[in-house]
């Protein structure tokens, strides 16, 4: 994209060229993916992605589900109607190889969804693949944004036996006595 900003900042290093960290604000404000590079006066480049988010997405594991919750990263309100799109991949082996390295396939898979009123959406199972890693992007009309990812899924299983167990614990200052 277009160059958004660009600022410049007298740095003093320290004595003997020790390592020395600073905070430096920049102004950028607005949401989404920003590359950020900084050019030294002799010429070394350092750059790095830096993601700025007015939107927040949790991510919880159900019984045999997933689910998301979208919401603003001020004040924690839902966001109603934000399209969560979904991107995953996953890299397949072939039976070949060429040299001495084997020959992948990258499988792809996206879908979307809309959050209702709470914010809240659970991605059928058929569409959220646990073998792939996935991507999750929020956005909407407002122009909000924010990611969740890459991340694996797995489906658990609840075991109401284990939660629903009967158990007893006592606590006596008396001996105990168990006839036998």
């Amino acid at each position: 994209g277009e160059k958004v900003a660009a600022w410049e900042e007298k740095l003093e290093p320290r004595k003997d060229h020790f390592d020395k960290r600073i905070t430096i604000d920049t102004p950028l404000k607005k949401a989404g993916a920003y590359l950020l590079m900084a050019k030294m006066a002799d010429g070394n480049t350092s750059r790095i992605v830096i993601w700025i988010n007015d939107t927040v997405i949790a991510r919880k594991q159900l019984d045999g589900k997933v689910y998301y919750f979208v919401a603003d990263a001020l004040n924690g309100a839902p966001v109603a109607k934000a399209n969560v799109e979904f991107f995953g991949y996953r890299q397949q082996r072939r039976d070949k190889m060429v040299g001495r390295r084997w020959v992948y396939d990258v499988i792809t898979s996206n879908f979307a969804e809309y959050t209702d009123a709470d914010g809240q959406i659970i991605p059928e199972p058929k569409d959220l693949e646990p073998n792939f890693q996935w991507l999750a992007t929020v956005t909407n009309e407002q122009g909000r944004f924010a990611y969740l990812g890459f991340q694996g899924v797995w489906y658990g299983q609840r075991h109401d036996q284990d939660y629903h167990a009967q158990k007893v614990f006592t606590s006596t200052d008396r001996p105990v006595c168990r006839p036998g």
